[in-house]
């Protein structure tokens, strides 16, 4: 299937991912009583899980090789989402441990790491797709049917999380959550067309009315709930939908740019260095700055942590693609053995 609109979802994907530097930087080396990064929260994940939705919708709905194509899905997710999802966990987690001065241990090394615990996002996001391709095996469901068991999988994600409050293993919970919004992805790419005439201009500018009134409302509590299944209710859902129309437009009208294709792209190796980057700057920041507690220097943190992340993502792709998915390891290895 040809790769139409993949400039919006790449565009969508990098300021996700952008908006996740922009809070963790605040988390890190954020000036008391300040969270500009408040305004990105209804979106800044749950964006990422609906173009998720569309292009695993794209790839899989009414497709004659359903069956066969969700059994390589899985090794896909096994091999691009949960193995580097432990590498990568592995990598910082002494580092992490460390920074926020905690006891090292091999059993709780286990634990998080080939628990899934490191990287909720993406442990989330793995489970989600695996809930999906289980569907996917049956041919005769339609959208709709998807969206009606998807519904049920968010209240079984809400429900476990308040039942429980233990993301283990994998933090299933999310990723039951999850498939709400990537079965709203796949509405989208079905009825695309009759959804964008729908949309613009009203629906687009009411839409955008109800998510920035929402964040408005709640400015000074910043008490919006919409992180499921962490934190949920009615109308932080109702603003997240509103958000995540209003990012997809924006994204529609926005000119290629190479750095947001580049993000977009790349967002997965960006999300992994998403909260080492901001940490590490912060911590470099205090040592050499220890006066400065300026707004200004949660944004160089910002700057600083996407350049870096930035460079590291091009060695990574250059050098150590294997990383990323670990079957490019019998290429390498071919490689090396013609020479």
């Amino acid at each position: 299937m040809p790769n139409k609109g993949i400039k919006w979802i790449d565009t969508v994907r990098a300021l996700c991912m952008m908006a996740v530097y922009w809070v963790h930087s605040e988390i890190y080396y954020g000036v008391s009583g300040v969270s500009y990064g408040y305004v990105v929260l209804p979106f800044y994940v749950n964006a990422f899980f609906f173009v998720s939705g569309y292009l695993f919708f794209r790839k899989y709905l009414d497709s004659p090789e359903a069956g066969p194509d969700s059994c390589r899905g899985v090794a896909n997710v096994v091999f691009r989402l949960m193995l580097p999802t432990i590498l990568f966990s592995s990598f910082i987690y002494i580092p992490k441990k460390l920074f926020h001065g905690d006891a090292l241990s091999f059993g709780q090394y286990l634990y998080d790491v080939f628990g899934g615990l490191s990287y909720w996002f993406t442990s989330a996001l793995a489970v989600a797709q695996l809930l999906l391709l289980a569907l996917v095996r049956f041919r005769r469901l339609g959208m709709w049917h998807y969206v009606v068991l998807s519904c049920a999988f968010f209240a079984l994600g809400v429900w476990s999380f308040i039942a429980t409050e233990n993301t283990f293993p994998w933090n299933y919970q999310a990723g039951l959550s999850a498939t709400l919004f990537m079965s709203l992805g796949g509405v989208y790419f079905k009825h695309e067309g009759e959804v964008n005439k729908w949309l613009v201009p009203y629906g687009v500018m009411l839409a955008a009315g109800a998510y920035v009134l929402g964040v408005a409302l709640t400015w000074r509590s910043q008490s919006l709930a919409v992180m499921v299944p962490f934190q949920v209710d009615f109308w932080g859902l109702v603003v997240v939908f509103c958000s995540i129309i209003s990012l997809v437009a924006l994204a529609r009208v926005l000119p290629p740019l190479t750095w947001l294709r580049f993000v977009g792209r790349n967002s997965i190796v960006f999300y992994f260095f998403s909260g080492v980057m901001p940490a590490m700057w912060s911590t470099v920041l205090r040592l050499c700055f220890p006066g400065l507690q300026c707004y200004g220097g949660t944004l160089l943190v910002l700057v600083l942590s996407l350049a870096l992340s930035a460079v590291l993502c091009m060695v990574i792709n250059r050098y150590f693609p294997f990383l990323l998915d670990a079957r490019k390891l019998s290429c390498l290895w071919k490689r090396l053995h013609a020479r």
